[in-house]
């Protein structure tokens, strides 16, 4: 009964690894591509954080782009919240491309008009096993 009793809690005590993966599954992490746009939407939500960003391409015609993003801890540990990004900014960010999704990018930096740089991926933010 007491082995029992253990086995349990190690396997209740496991759970929480089982929802921590990699970004490689999905998104090429040796290329890094550099989007600049207008923020349509910023969702701040588990488990990851996405903006939508509307991108002119080389034509000039407009694409409409996701952004993935560390979930939302990471990024209030760095200073980031709800209001930290508005519809209308304009944003310039770096980040991994989804392998099958050319419009999508997990996002590694950000900067945003007119101050600059307002987040850098740490390498184990850009590397590492994320929540």
């Amino acid at each position: 009964m007491k082995r029992m009793l253990i086995a349990g809690l190690l396997a209740v005590a496991a759970l929480p690894a089982l929802g921590h993966h990699s970004i490689a599954v999905h998104y090429d992490q040796s290329q890094i591509v550099r989007v600049e746009g207008i923020v349509t939407q910023y969702l701040f939500t588990n488990p990851h954080v996405y903006i939508y960003l509307e991108v002119a391409n080389d034509t000039g015609q407009v694409e409409n782009w996701v952004l993935q993003w560390q979930n939302t801890q990471v990024l209030r540990n760095r200073g980031f919240g709800p209001e930290s990004i508005k519809p209308g900014d304009r944003l310039r960010v770096s980040g991994s491309p989804e392998r099958h999704e050319p419009q999508k990018l997990w996002v590694t930096d950000v900067e945003r008009d007119p101050d600059g740089v307002i987040f850098e991926a740490t390498d184990e933010e850009r590397y590492l096993l994320i929540p």
